[in-house]
């Protein structure tokens, strides 16, 4: 990976870490920046998320914040700021305010860089107190996301569900099955096609048939921009019978062309197939077949509207971005 031009950075490995960065800002000049790959425990695979910690004046500059993740040039960049005396009441839990950036938009939820910066705050000491068992994370959207480790080492999350609405009309369903099929390459067989509902109109959801081989196609991601959806979420049953569902999630209109690992995408995942296939509460193994890929658990709780999500990360760099 290259270091981005604006920032001194150093590699870094779980049992190694040259600079250890801080939860607050390190100068007037400077903010500290870790590179974390999430749904991995490889250093070239999983999805990168880029984690910077800001003041809660930075914080509320949109326009630093999105200059900052151009420069950056990463998958999504997610930016904290530690709510203030939030452990005075209860030593196990901390509270952040966060933010997310593509290189060209603000996103209102993004579950693979919440896993990263998880993973970065329970694993570095210093970041946050040994006693904090979970991290609450206010979002902009007025969405709450709880994380806390597990007892084998993964992160979970606590996420809400995206609720399905199948296309309008059968002519709607036909030309998006087109459009895929250029995307991805060859002709697919499409056996449901919905969108988000509320806040997440924006997001298309397709399976196609497990004989299409999502992992074997090789797409052309800014075909995707021609369903009018900023998100495109492909899935198919999996044949490895460890593995219930695959996917795949491209947003060439957000500035990521294919996202290697979508935890959001899980949202309306995890719901529809533990559904489908009768899974109730029970946790299911996915995969996210892109190049990089990535390994999720996940289950649906359906009382409280809700999922969990679960992934291990790999620190790959720390250092400081110069303003």
């Amino acid at each position: 990976m290259a270091v981005p031009s604006c920032a001194s950075a150093s590699t870094a490995s779980n049992s190694h870490r040259p600079t250890t960065p801080t939860v607050s800002a390190m100068s007037s000049k400077s903010l500290s920046i870790s590179i974390v790959n999430a749904f991995t425990t490889d250093v070239y695979r999983g999805n990168p998320a880029g984690i910077v910690f800001v003041d809660e004046q930075q914080l509320q500059d949109a326009v630093l914040l999105q200059n900052i993740a151009k420069n950056l040039n990463q998958p999504m960049i997610a930016f904290l700021h530690q709510v203030p005396d939030t452990t005075a009441a209860s030593p196990d839990e901390v509270t952040f305010d966060v933010r997310w950036f593509t290189v060209v938009h603000e996103q209102a939820l993004c579950g693979h860089a919440t896993i990263a910066s998880s993973s970065l705050l329970f694993s570095t000491p210093g970041l946050i107190d040994a006693s904090v068992k979970s991290i609450t994370y206010n979002t902009r959207a007025g969405i709450t996301l709880t994380a806390r480790k597990t007892a084998d080492g993964w992160i979970e999350l606590t996420l809400p569900v995206i609720k399905l609405q199948p296309l309008p009309t059968d002519e709607a369903v036909k030309n998006v099955g087109e459009v895929i099929g250029r995307a991805l390459g060859k002709e697919v067989r499409v056996k449901y096609a919905g969108a988000g509902v509320g806040g997440f109109a924006d997001r298309l959801f397709v399976e196609v048939d497990a004989d299409d081989d999502l992992a074997g196609c090789i797409p052309k991601p800014n075909l995707f921009v021609e369903t009018g959806y900023n998100i495109n979420i492909i899935t198919a049953a999996s044949k490895d019978p460890d593995v219930v569902f695959v996917s795949r999630m491209f947003a060439p209109l957000v500035g990521v062309p294919e996202d290697h690992v979508c935890g959001s995408a899980h949202c309306m995942l995890t719901p529809y197939w533990a559904e489908k296939l009768g899974q109730g509460g029970k946790e299911m193994s996915a995969k996210q077949v892109s190049e990089r890929g990535g390994d999720i658990r996940t289950a649906w709780r359906e009382a409280e509207e809700t999922i969990t999500l679960s992934g291990q990360a790999r620190t790959v760099l720390t250092g400081e971005i110069l303003l």
